[in-house]
């Protein structure tokens, strides 16, 4: 039998008159403190849910800061090495400055050939 029948009512009604005042405040305070549990327990279960999702959001955010703090790492790592890299080849460009500036020197002097060995000592 459901509520909306017609018996239900007739037997609620005759129950509210056997209990009186104070049992029919006695059920309607028990069916209130139902209706609140049931709001608490969906507010505990959404809750849950929020701070599943916080959790989830904070951890991303964590995850996102320990590969930054990695990229950073290895971008100093690269500028080491490209930094090295620019000190070798600025050795290298000076030597190659210094032999071809002797080079000149030789060229311009031209004391390997015997003909102009001959020509400068007479």
């Amino acid at each position: 039998m459901s509520p909306a029948e017609p018996g239900a009512w007739i037997v609620a009604v005759k129950l509210a008159e056997a209990m009186g005042p104070y049992g029919l405040l006695l059920i309607i305070g028990y069916l209130h403190m139902r209706w609140v549990e049931r709001i608490r327990e969906e507010d505990r279960r959404r809750y849950e849910e929020l701070l599943a999702r916080y959790k989830a959001d904070v951890d991303a955010v964590a995850e996102m800061y320990r590969n930054n703090v990695t990229l950073v790492e290895e971008t100093q790592r690269i500028a080491r090495q490209a930094s090295k890299l620019a000190e070798e080849l600025a050795e290298i460009v000076h030597l190659n400055t210094q032999v071809q500036t002797r080079l000149v020197e030789k060229i311009d002097s031209n004391m390997y050939c015997p003909m102009v060995r001959k020509e400068v000592h007479g």
